[in-house]
C-alpha cells in the first residue's frame, strides 16, 4: 500500500509544496495523461495533445480523457475555442468539469456558455440539435473548433463547420 510521501514532512514543507504545486497548476491549469507504469511512454491523450494536426480525430472507451484533451488545448494551447456537443444541454458536465480543471476564479462566465480568461483566451459552448443550428456560427473566427461525441452530430452539421 503507498503511503503519500508528503505526510513525512512538517506541516510548513507540506504548505510550502503544496503552494508550489497550486502556482503550477494556475499557470499550466492542465497536462496530458501520463503513463503511471512507463512515464516515458507517450500516453494517447499525450500523442493527441502535441500533434500538428489540423484535423484529429481521437476516440475510445468511457473514461479515457476525450472530452479533458478538448478542453486541455483550449486552456493551453488555444486563445479561441469553440466546443461542441449535439444538444446544448449536454454541455451541463463539459462546463462543470473545465470549472473543475481551473477552478471558478480563473474566470468570468458570460451569458451562452462563454468563459473569459483575465489573459484574453476565449471557450464558447454550443450546441447544434438540428440541421441549420451550424449556420448560427459561421463569420466567427476560432483557432481551435471541437466537437465532443462527433458521432452524435449530422455529417452536414461537422461539413459546414
Amino acid at each position: 500500500m503507498a503511503t503519500d510521501p508528503l505526510s513525512a514532512l512538517p506541516p510548513e514543507a507540506r504548505a510550502e509544496i503544496n503552494a508550489l504545486v497550486d502556482d503550477d497548476r494556475r499557470q499550466v491549469p492542465w497536462r496530458p495523461l501520463v503513463d503511471e507504469a512507463d512515464p516515458s511512454r507517450p500516453t494517447p491523450q499525450r500523442l493527441a495533445y502535441d500533434s500538428p494536426a489540423d484535423f484529429l480525430l481521437y476516440g475510445g472507451a468511457a473514461g479515457g480523457g476525450k472530452t479533458d484533451i478538448l478542453l486541455g488545448l483550449a486552456l493551453t494551447q488555444h486563445r479561441r475555442s469553440m466546443i461542441w456537443r449535439r444538444e446544448y444541454r449536454q454541455l451541463a458536465a463539459i462546463v462543470d468539469r473545465a470549472k473543475a480543471i481551473v477552478g471558478t476564479r480563473s474566470f468570468r462566465e458570460h451569458p451562452e456558455s462563454r468563459f473569459l480568461f483575465p489573459d484574453g483566451r476565449l471557450i464558447r459552448f454550443g450546441g447544434m440539435a438540428v440541421a441549420g443550428d451550424e449556420k448560427g456560427y459561421q463569420g466567427q473566427p476560432y483557432d481551435l473548433m471541437a466537437f465532443d461525441e462527433l458521432t452524435e452530430f449530422l455529417e452536414s452539421q461537422f461539413r459546414f463547420v
